[in-house]
């Protein structure tokens, strides 16, 4: 009976010390709505013991509570067909870290916080955000990021591109010209090249072709972004690189599909240059 007592008393401490807190904000955009709502959940109750038993180690941490952040994402709008397409591709995406995302967004924080808090801590934000936008296309990302007192932080993401027209994911081929990809394989390797060197991929990369294309892209109202996750090419010490390519540089390597959402590169540019070779040519 002792027991069960002292085991009660401390599930009390725990809910009693927990601070939950929830905000949300609302983005619209081509007629629907995106609600971002924010759910934290903090427990410090064996932050102190922890801290006295592992100064140490601890010392470079402001604070050894457990703290854990999620953020959720709805749409809803004039086509109820269109957002119910989208926020089930966004709970499919977000039932990766588990149900209760979904089901009771407070319940999975403070599940998190408190089974981490007596013996470790952690700090975790996890979620899915509204980013970009180009014309009628949205990007949705998926991101998270954890701590658990480690060498380093872990994060990751994914991004996803929708359609308001219909809902519907806009697939990374339906952006990018298949047949075309070689050629772009060599454009991303020399924006590579002048940002890095070759020393510090994590693959082998023997020809400029076989440059590896990111799993992911975004696009926005200047271009399109190629992100690479952490280790995917590089090593951990340069995070998440990025490589950024206007319409005018990308529009080559577009599909038929999408090149009819950005405007053709001046044909005066084009012409100035064949002049230039012409003009080399008589010399």
């Amino acid at each position: 009976m002792k027991s069960v007592l002292i085991i009660w008393f401390s599930v009390l401490n725990v809910t009693l010390n927990a601070q939950t807190e929830s905000k949300s904000n609302k983005i619209l955009f081509k007629g629907y709505t995106f609600e971002q709502t924010n759910y934290s959940e903090s427990n410090c109750v064996f932050a102190k013991t922890r801290k006295d038993t592992m100064k140490e180690f601890i010392n470079s941490y402001d604070t050894v509570c457990s703290h854990v952040e999620f953020s959720d994402l709805t749409v809803s709008g004039p086509n109820s067909e269109v957002a119910d397409a989208i926020n089930s591709k966004m709970k499919s995406m977000s039932l990766t870290f588990g149900e209760e995302s979904y089901n009771s967004p407070q319940l999975f924080c403070s599940g998190i916080a408190d089974s981490y808090a007596k013996d470790a801590f952690i700090e975790l934000e996890v979620g899915i955000y509204f980013r970009d936008t180009f014309n009628r296309f949205c990007n949705i990302e998926y991101s998270s990021i954890e701590d658990a007192g480690g060498a380093h932080r872990n994060y990751y993401f994914r991004n996803l591109i929708f359609d308001t027209k219909d809902g519907t994911e806009v697939q990374v081929e339906s952006i990018l010209n298949d047949s075309n990809l070689s050629a772009l394989r060599k454009l991303l390797y020399k924006k590579f090249i002048k940002s890095y060197n070759l020393g510090a991929l994590l693959i082998d990369v023997n020809k400029p072709e076989e440059f590896p294309l990111p799993e992911f892209i975004s696009i926005n109202s200047d271009g399109i972004r190629f992100t690479y996750n952490t280790y995917e090419i590089m090593p951990y010490c340069y995070g998440m690189p990025e490589f950024n390519f206007s319409f005018r540089e990308i529009y080559p390597y577009l599909t038929p599909w999408f090149k009819q959402f950005v405007a053709a590169p001046p044909k005066a540019a084009v012409k100035k240059t064949k002049q230039k070779v012409n003009s080399s040519k008589r010399r």
